[in-house]
């Protein structure tokens, strides 16, 4: 971001950012790569388990110098400094740097944005806030309905930002 807002370094055209992207895909799927996030892709059986709990929004313990958690609706970040971390530790205090209670709405929300990137799983549309968006999104051609689970389509892959904003909105 440093060399972009200094002009030493120009931003990629978005047409040719989407080409690079849909190359990418198109050479790790014939190599026997699984898509199976936006930015993740793995040979079968080797999926990150390590984020996968932070995509399906489920609780996790994050120990450690700058490590973030979720564990019991609070979002968290350990310090990251090392002298600010062991100063709390030795003071008998957590090593939080910030945390957040995670509301309904933002549960909700992370649900739908956070499994959509989880392009073989999606989700699963319940009757609440975010229905109509999500219909709305569909008759757009950016997600479909496979296995009764919403997903991107490769339209909505490539708008996968603008789709994720529309929902929060």
């Amino acid at each position: 971001m440093e060399l972009l807002d200094s002009g030493k370094l120009n931003p990629l055209d978005n047409d040719l950012e989407a080409k690079m992207y849909e190359l990418i895909i198109e050479k790790l799927k014939k190599i026997g790569y699984l898509h199976y996030e936006i930015s993740n892709f793995a040979k079968k059986g080797y999926e990150s388990r390590h984020n996968s709990k932070y995509w399906k929004n489920v609780e996790y313990i994050g120990v450690g110098l700058g490590a973030s958690g979720y564990y019991k609706g609070i979002r968290y970040k350990n310090e990251v400094e090392l002298s600010d971390y062991y100063k709390k530790i030795d003071t008998a205090e957590k090593p939080l740097m910030e945390e957040e209670l995670v509301s309904h709405k933002d549960k909700l929300e992370n649900y739908y944005i956070l499994g959509l990137r989880l392009l073989n799983e999606g989700i699963i549309a319940e009757n609440n806030v975010y229905l109509e968006k999500i219909k709305q999104l569909h008759r757009k051609g950016y997600l479909k309905i496979e296995d009764d689970r919403y997903k991107l389509t490769s339209k909505g892959l490539m708008f996968a930002n603008d789709v994720f904003v529309e929902i929060m909105e």
